[in-house]
């Protein structure tokens, strides 16, 4: 609906599953472990566990309000969705001085996507 504030970003990211390399993978793969880096306040994210019933989706963002968002909106009441804010960038040190880390070979999908609408 146009009156939907996330219905951009909501499009864009249901384009994401639906490349046909991803729909066979997902038939192959239906309980993917997802990483997004960059995820805003979340909208997509949870659209996507939504479209993906199997999924389980780590989200990170380096703006803090982003982040807050995204756990007040959806994480609280998605347990498949957990959003977490990486002050320094996912590749390198955070204001406390460590890194994010994701165990190698625990993810499945990694997702990045520039939604900015002006």
């Amino acid at each position: 609906s146009e009156a939907e504030p996330q219905r951009h970003g909501k499009a864009a990211y249901q384009g994401l599953v639906e490349f046909k390399e991803v729909r066979r993978y997902l038939e192959a793969n239906p309980h993917p472990q997802i990483v997004e880096i960059g995820c805003g306040t979340g909208a997509g994210a949870n659209h996507i566990t939504q479209v993906i019933p199997g999924c389980n989706y780590t989200a990170f963002d380096m703006q803090r309000a982003a982040i807050d968002t995204c756990n007040m909106l959806f994480a609280q009441h998605n347990p498949r969705l957990k959003c977490e804010w990486v002050p320094g960038g996912v590749g390198g040190a955070g204001s406390s001085g460590s890194q994010t880390r994701v165990p190698e070979g625990s993810v499945d999908i990694v997702i990045i996507s520039e939604t900015h609408i002006a």
